[in-house]
């Protein structure tokens, strides 16, 4: 499956994701380096999604050659996995993120050499004799975008852009009054609400890391998750075996490598609240969470978000927390101020493609705009249908929830 593409001291390759994990160091060199560093490009994600996933993934690689007397160096990394969509048949597309459980698709590049590994892949990819020449690249971070742009122009190949969004991250090392007060607040606001569940048994609060506990730790999320509102849309990870899979396998591999963390809160040690962190070079990304609804008046899942802010926030190797909401929207969005924005792009690495790549960009457009049409209005229906309900428990008089008694 091997194929190299030179280009002055940069060259390409694409390799299966089981070789992939043979890489791990040359990862971890790269993803210190990187520019937007990505833990779905990770090898342990690769592999995990390869061997859940009825398609294989494709791992495209950039290495800069240096001098005869050194090993080349790692400089990009893309994931793609092969697809006809029905708005793209019959052409075939080359996408990344290679997994709906994979919240951002950029290629991971070395800092100093973003344009010449981006262009090295790319040209890889408009010569590879079965990779499809259209490429979809999903939350696509847009600190790219100015390289992707100048190296398309160089070759004569098309990008369009298909949508334009932010979403919330949390932004480590920032000083003055104003960071210092939201740090403040987020402790006020955890202990509120740590003392309110204290009055029924005792609190606490555990960062899980480790092969062997994460992975203890991993099946007690997935049955929590299940037991709520995602389980009933069919949303949870346990809902479909290819995710439930995929999770596992992903979690358990990056555990190994120190590089998952489990937070929790317990109430005389039930669990109410529970969040899979991932971590990449220096950045984290707040990968799942899921809390007990029972106890939803008592906002464990708000108490977890607080308390695991100020966690990241104090950890010195990290410089930014990715919330990985697809919109901007929720608890994190609420309460981290910091925003970057995110695209979704298709390029056709062809020469001079241009019409039909903004044609097949404005199918793609209409029909996210029917798709959100349909979700606003499910959300609006719900939003009555829980309206509806609390003014029926008030006319029969049922009494609002409340904890049970702490034991004695």
């Amino acid at each position: 499956m091997e194929h190299d593409v030179q280009s002055g001291d940069f060259r390409s390759t694409i390799i299966s994701a089981s070789r992939y994990r043979r890489l791990r160091n040359e990862w971890q060199a790269l993803s210190n380096r990187a520019l937007v560093p990505n833990v779905f490009a990770s090898p342990e994600f690769a592999a995990a999604a390869d061997k859940a996933s009825p398609r294989n993934v494709h791992v495209i690689l950039a290495w800069r050659d240096r001098s005869s007397a050194d090993r080349a160096e790692l400089v990009g990394v893309l994931l793609v996995t092969c697809l006809r969509s029905p708005l793209s048949w019959p052409t075939r597309l080359a996408v990344s993120p290679v997994s709906h459980l994979a919240y951002l698709g950029s290629p991971v590049l070395h800092r100093n050499f973003v344009s010449p590994a981006l262009q090295s892949m790319l040209c890889l990819i408009r010569d590879h004799r079965w990779l499809p020449k259209l490429v979809e690249i999903g939350d696509l971070s847009a600190e790219l975008l100015d390289d992707l742009l100048s190296v398309a122009a160089g070759h004569q190949m098309s990008v369009a852009l298909v949508e334009r969004r932010q979403r919330a991250k949390l932004v480590h090392g920032e000083a003055g009054p104003k960071v210092e007060e939201c740090a403040r607040s987020r402790q006020r606001a955890f202990e509120r609400r740590r003392k309110k569940l204290a009055r029924s048994g005792t609190v606490t609060v555990t960062d899980i890391r480790g092969p062997d506990l994460v992975v203890a730790h991993m099946e007690e999320f997935l049955e929590l998750e299940a037991s709520g509102w995602k389980g009933k849309r069919g949303t949870a990870l346990l809902s479909d075996p290819v995710t439930a899979a995929l999770s596992r396998h992903a979690v358990r591999d990056l555990a190994k490598t120190g590089n998952v963390s489990i937070h929790t809160i317990r109430l005389d040690g039930k669990v109410l609240a529970m969040g899979i962190i991932f971590y990449a070079g220096p950045h984290a990304f707040t990968w799942r969470t899921a809390y007990d609804e029972s106890y939803a008046p008592f906002s464990p899942g708000l108490a977890l978000l607080e308390w695991t802010s100020e966690q990241l926030l104090a950890d010195p190797r990290l410089t930014m927390t990715d919330s990985c909401n697809h919109r901007d929207t929720g608890m994190q969005a609420e309460r981290w101020a910091a925003r970057h924005e995110l695209l979704d792009v298709l390029i056709d690495v062809r020469p001079r493609r241009r019409a039909t790549l903004d044609f097949l960009a404005a199918k793609v457009r209409g029909r996210r705009r029917i798709k959100e049409m349909l979700r606003r209005l499910r959300d609006r229906l719900l939003a009555e249908r829980r309206d509806v309900s609390a003014i029926l428990r008030r006319i029969r008089g049922r009494p609002p929830y409340r904890l049970p008694p702490k034991k004695r």
